[in-house]
């Protein structure tokens, strides 16, 4: 998106070349300059990415073992249910 509007290939547009409006507004300087100016913020934001992957790589040992931990429920007797479904009468 940086380098394209300014080659070739942007001119020679099926679209472009099949509507007239669309070849005025993509022949327009300033529609070139707004999409390689969004190129630029795109190679931008890559490059900060790109940073903070290999900031995040450094800080962790290589061969280090990460274990996840589960926690145990907690050991309390069984309740018993005292819902009249479950009851049985001796007698």
């Amino acid at each position: 998106m940086l380098v394209v509007p300014w080659i070739q290939l942007w001119d020679r547009n099926f679209f472009a070349e099949s509507f007239r409006l669309v070849d005025a507004v993509v022949s327009n300087n300033y529609v070139r300059g707004a999409v390689s100016g969004l190129g630029l913020v795109n190679v931008f934001i890559g490059l900060i990415d790109l940073g903070r992957l290999l900031a995040g790589r450094e800080r962790r040992p290589r061969h280090q073992v990460v274990r996840l931990s589960i926690p145990k429920p907690p050991l309390t007797p069984p309740t018993v249910d005292e819902s009249p479904v479950n009851r049985v009468e001796v007698g």
